[in-house]
């Protein structure tokens, strides 16, 4: 019976007159499902992976037709709220209990964090170690109609490395994992970037000659840059991993995307010029190398050529190992106008 029918007394006799049995009757203070009501205009997906992270489950989802909660279901199987460890019935979380002993003694010593327990995923440790590119994630896992609930997690990811993890402990490899995630996300949205980062150093947008956001943003990342040169070296390494990634995979439209286009039609790099760049080294050898050598730090060469100005080289790697081929560009903050930092200079061996 519901616990919503008050005195029960009546009934309970009711039952056990027709019954011949003893009727018991349970009660309880705690609501299985709790009487509260919440209007949302956003989409059925979002709304879904709220009420998980919120720790609302399970959700029940009501459709008016067989055919709308047949497309509903379908699109949701899609959504990354399981590991594929956790639907094989393997490991539920990556590095679990680490992770949950080093919580425990962060909240052990910092009673107002509250009952909430940690949910760590494995989408970001899978896209750096497969070095793959937001696309390319949709793609895999058919996440098409769920890109939005994706980007948001990454853009949190990237803001909780950049801004919570501290600088003494950012090593080169952090950096890089930041970099890679900055240089990702600016790449699909790059109002994600200027928002985050604009409100650091909103006095900018009171100096004179910042006309608005955009500019704001710009100056604070030429600044930045230049003081800071790991934070530019792992930007400029997370661009020529992504280069190279794409021309391995003959990816000429995705290169010319992946890199800063100067002003100068002379100096630019369109689809054809990588394509023919790249001709005679797939002339020469059936493809390009593109494994955990090709993202080590010093397969890209940064020498500083001024203020504002760097010289970049990245090796290329073949499978006969000769190693001859190259990358040239150049960083100038001064010509920076939001977007990759590298521009191509020359492809050669």
């Amino acid at each position: 019976m519901s616990a919503t029918l008050g005195d029960m007394t009546t009934i309970m006799k009711q039952i056990e007159d027709r019954t011949g049995r003893e009727a018991v009757h349970v009660t309880s203070a705690e609501r299985p499902v709790p009487l509260d009501f919440t209007y949302r205009e956003t989409p059925i997906h979002e709304t879904v992976d709220w009420l998980a992270e919120t720790k609302r489950a399970p959700i029940y989802l009501v459709n008016f037709t067989q055919r709308e909660c047949a497309e509903i279901a379908q699109g949701l199987t899609s959504m990354p709220l399981t590991t594929k460890e956790e639907k094989k019935g393997g490991p539920r979380q990556p590095r679990a209990d680490y992770l949950f002993a080093v919580f425990e003694h962060f909240r052990s010593n910092h009673p107002w964090v509250g009952g909430d327990m940690i949910k760590p995923k494995s989408i970001g440790r899978e896209m750096i170690e497969d070095y793959l590119d937001f696309g390319d994630y949709v793609k895999k896992y058919g996440l098409h109609r769920f890109e939005g609930v994706l980007l948001r997690n990454l853009s949190q990811l990237y803001k909780t490395l950049d801004q919570n993890v501290p600088d003494f402990v950012k090593d080169d490899y952090v950096l890089d994992v930041v970099g890679y995630f900055r240089s990702m996300l600016e790449r699909v949205d790059t109002s994600l970037i200027e928002e985050r980062e604009g409100l650091r150093h909103p006095e900018l947008r009171l100096e004179e000659g910042v006309e608005d956001s955009h500019e704001a943003h710009r100056l604070l990342a030429i600044e930045e840059l230049r003081a800071d040169e790991r934070k530019l070296g792992s930007r400029v390494r997370a661009e020529m991993r992504q280069l190279v990634r794409t021309l391995s995979q003959r990816d000429w439209e995705a290169a010319e995307n992946s890199v800063r286009q100067p002003e100068d039609e002379v100096d630019r790099w369109p689809t054809e010029r990588f394509l023919g760049a790249m001709a005679p080294f797939y002339e020469a050898f059936d493809k390009l190398v593109f494994d955990h050598r090709a993202r080590l730090k010093d397969t890209t060469v940064i020498t500083r050529e001024g203020d504002k100005r760097w010289r970049i080289t990245q090796n290329l790697f073949d499978p006969e190992d000769e190693n001859l081929w190259y990358i040239e560009g150049e960083v100038d903050l001064d010509h920076r106008q939001g977007g990759p930092l590298v521009a191509i200079t020359e492809i050669g061996s």
